[in-house]
C-alpha cells in the first residue's frame, strides 16, 4: 500500500528501485507534509540543505557535523585568536623539531656505520698493533639544537647528508673501552624514538584544542545567522 495517508493504491515495489509510494508524486507530497510537520526549518530552508549535497547518502549525515559558515559571518573573540595564532606557531615549531629528529637519526645511523669502517681500518693497520674495538661515539651528536642547525647547513653538514657517510676519523672516540660513552648508541636510539612521541602527541592535542576552538566560532556564526545578530569583537 502507498506510504501517503488516505492513498489505497500499491506501493510500486516491482519498480527498480522499488518504491513505498504508488508514484513519484505522492512520495514528493509524502516528504512535503512530513517536513512541514516535523521540522523547525522553513520550506526554503530545506530546499538549501537538499541542493546542497547531490546523493542521499549525503543527505542522511546531513547535521553530523557543524556546516562551516561563510567567512564573513564567522567572529572570534580576542582571546580566541591570539590562542590560535600561538597554536599555529608552536605547530609550524613542531614540524621543524621533526626535521631535525630526523636528521639526527639520519647522522646516527651514519655514525654507527663509520665505527665499523674505522674499526676494520685499525683492524687492518700493522701500525696500530692489535685492535679489537673502539667506542665509535660522534661529539656532533652532543651539539644543542642551535649549533646543529647550524652544522647541518655548513658546507660540510650539507655534504655529509648528501653523500650519506661521514669521511675520515674526526670528531670520533677511538677508545677502547669508554666508560663516558658507554651504549651511546642505543641511548640515542631511545632519545630520538622518545622525542618523536612526544612531539606527535603534542601536535594531537593542539589539533584537538584548534579543532574545538573552531567549532565554538561555527555554532556562534548558525546562531547569529539564525538569530538575525551579528557578533561583534570588542
Amino acid at each position: 500500500m502507498c506510504r501517503l495517508p488516505n492513498c489505497r493504491r500499491p506501493a510500486a515495489i516491482s519498480d527498480n528501485p522499488p518504491s513505498k509510494y504508488c508514484s513519484p508524486q505522492h512520495g514528493v507530497e509524502f516528504m512535503n507534509r512530513y517536513a512541514a510537520s516535523r521540522s523547525t526549518l522553513s520550506r526554503g530552508e530545506i530546499a538549501a540543505l537538499t541542493n546542497s549535497v547531490s546523493t542521499a547518502a549525503e543527505f542522511k549525515h546531513l547535521g553530523d557535523r557543524i556546516p562551516t559558515p561563510p567567512p564573513s559571518s564567522t567572529r572570534s573573540y580576542p582571546e580566541e585568536t591570539k590562542r590560535l595564532a600561538e597554536i599555529a606557531s608552536e605547530r609550524a615549531a613542531l614540524e621543524g623539531r621533526k626535521r631535525r629528529i630526523e636528521q639526527r637519526g639520519k647522522y646516527l645511523a651514519m655514525a654507527q656505520r663509520r665505527k665499523d669502517r674505522v674499526l676494520a681500518e685499525l683492524k687492518n693497520d700493522p701500525d696500530m698493533g692489535k685492535v679489537s674495538a673502539i667506542c665509535g661515539y660522534d661529539e656532533r651528536l652532543a651539539l644543542d639544537d642551535l649549533e646543529w642547525d647550524e652544522w647541518c647547513t655548513s658546507q660540510e653538514g650539507s655534504e655529509i647528508f648528501e653523500t650519506g657517510e661521514i669521511p675520515g676519523r674526526e670528531a670520533v672516540c677511538l677508545k677502547k673501552a669508554c666508560r663516558g660513552h658507554k651504549g651511546w648508541s642505543a641511548l640515542f636510539t631511545e632519545e630520538q624514538v622518545v622525542l618523536e612521541r612526544l612531539r606527535c602527541e603534542r601536535l594531537v592535542l593542539l589539533r584537538q584544542e584548534e579543532r574545538k576552538i573552531r567549532e565554538r566560532q561555527k555554532r556562534r556564526a548558525v546562531k547569529n545567522e539564525r538569530d538575525g545578530t551579528v557578533e561583534r569583537e570588542s
